[in-house]
């Protein structure tokens, strides 16, 4: 049994469609709200995984990823939204979401996006996973720069 949060408008909706098929596969909803401002209170449900609406509020939600990663309350987060916007996606997973899926694909995966992220997996498209590598990448070319200009800095006032 995979306990779960839901979040959002569009996700309550979605989860309540599927409800069936969630509950055949063991996915047990223990708490929901059609409003992110709630998600803080649902995790004292202990939830696998919060699975968040990433649709019209995105900055709010990377915001509420943020918090629930310094509070560490939550499980895993998977992040459901109608839009494709790469950049924000990136954002959305670098401070802390594992997965993205899109609404129209809910009906086919939403349950193996929860079961892998419950079991510590990514649930991200290879394009997606291709586009953090490179900023993960360029992360670690501009903290190599600096450490250089740093070691320079210090060596030329040793000298």
């Amino acid at each position: 049994m995979t306990d779960v949060v839901i979040v959002g408008e569009i996700i309550c909706d979605i989860c309540g469609k599927l409800e069936q098929q969630l509950m055949a596969a063991g996915v047990h909803i223990v708490g929901s709200s059609e409003h992110l401002h709630d998600a803080i209170p649902l995790l004292e449900k202990q939830p696998r995984v919060l699975i968040m609406d990433f649709a019209e509020q995105a900055e709010v939600s990377l915001g509420l990823i943020r918090m629930i990663n310094i509070k560490n309350e939550a499980g895993k987060i998977l992040l459901i939204s109608n839009f494709t916007d790469e950049e924000l996606i990136l954002d959305g997973v670098t401070v802390g979401a594992k997965g993205y899926l899109e609404q129209e694909a809910c009906g086919v995966f939403l349950v193996k996006a929860i079961e892998a992220i419950a079991l510590g997996e990514a649930w991200l498209s290879r394009k997606t996973v291709a586009a953090l590598l490179e900023r993960l990448a360029e992360f670690s070319e501009h903290t190599q720069a600096e450490e250089e200009r740093m070691i320079y800095g210090a060596n030329s006032q040793l000298h």
